[in-house]
This record gives C-alpha cells, structure tokens and sequence, in this order.
C-alpha cells in the first residue's frame, strides 16, 4: 500500500510539473503579445501626435504623460 501511494504521489507530481510547463508556455506568449500591444501603442500615438517622443517607461514623473494632462 505504501508503494502504490508513492506511485500515486510520483505520477500527480509529473502531471503538475506538466501543467507548470504549459502554464509557463502561456505565460511567455501572454507576455509577447503585452509588449505587442505596448509598441502599438506606441507606434499609434505617435502617428496620432499625442505623444512628440515616444514613451519611456524609465522615466518616473507625477506628471501625465504628455496628451493625458
């Protein structure tokens, strides 16, 4: 009986060691199509004029952006 739950325990640990891979897969791709989406906006405010440079996430201000204010 103790060998059948270790059994038991060692194929419930390959199955959650496969989800985590699958989950980490997404992740990468969720993390891909953000920055996609990033320098599109990017991109589309400048186009728009919006923004006059493109936007930076170093720079940290309490002020809007430029166009939000």
């Amino acid at each position: 009986m103790v060998e059948t739950s270790y059994a038991e325990i060692a194929v419930r640990l390959d199955e959650l060691k496969q989800q985590l891979d699958v989950l980490a897969k997404q992740q990468a791709e969720l993390a891909s199509g953000i920055q996609e989406l990033v320098q599109t906006f990017r991109q589309l405010s400048m186009h728009l004029g919006i923004a006059a440079e493109p936007y930076r996430t170093s720079k940290k201000s309490k002020e809007p952006p430029p166009g939000f204010g």
